[in-house]
């Protein structure tokens, strides 16, 4: 059923809640008014949270993108300089453990001689883990650098067997 604003004042008329047409003009003059402005209001609400939600959507891309080309360029370099960087991670997972327990041991108040004895291991553990890992990088970069110059090696007699059977079709 629809009702036309002639049928609500009709209505209010007839059952004592309006007096007059002007009343009921102006009241009905106000509920659009309100009406207008409350549908604004969650218009401009919506417009604020779909905003703010665009907003953190593109930063969080932003980071992801940026994180991405970060990981992107390590892991290029790595490969570049001729270094397993699975390995390398596992390394570096395995020093930052023992770094966490070297430090949750560390801030026990009372010592004992075992646990003192255990910060001790874990501190040489530690040293170890960092003298491996600066060992595996070094000898990742000299495989690289070896195997860049057997490359080069390669393209140069490569190209000067181009040369040489260039000259012999003529």
């Amino acid at each position: 059923m629809i009702v036309t604003s002639a049928d609500y004042s009709h209505w209010q008329v007839r059952y004592g809640h309006g007096n007059t047409t002007k009343t009921s003009e102006k009241s009905e003059e106000q509920r659009q008014s309100f009406a207008l402005s409350s549908g604004n209001d969650l218009q401009s609400d919506k417009q604020k949270t779909l905003s703010a939600d665009s907003t953190s959507t593109n930063e969080l891309a932003k980071t992801n993108a940026e994180e991405f080309y970060q990981n992107s360029y390590a892991q290029l370099l790595a490969n570049r300089l001729g270094i397993d960087k699975q390995k390398i991670d596992e390394l570096e997972a395995e020093l930052e453990a023992k770094q966490q327990e070297y430090e949750a041991l560390s801030k026990q108040v009372p010592r004992s001689a075992e646990n003192q004895k255990n910060i001790d291991f874990l501190a040489n553990k530690i040293e170890q883990l960092k003298i491996a890992l600066e060992n595996y990088i070094e000898q990742s970069s000299k495989r690289g650098v070896e195997q860049e110059m057997t490359n080069n090696a390669t393209k140069r007699n490569l190209s000067q067997f181009e040369n040489i059977t260039s000259i012999l079709t003529l």
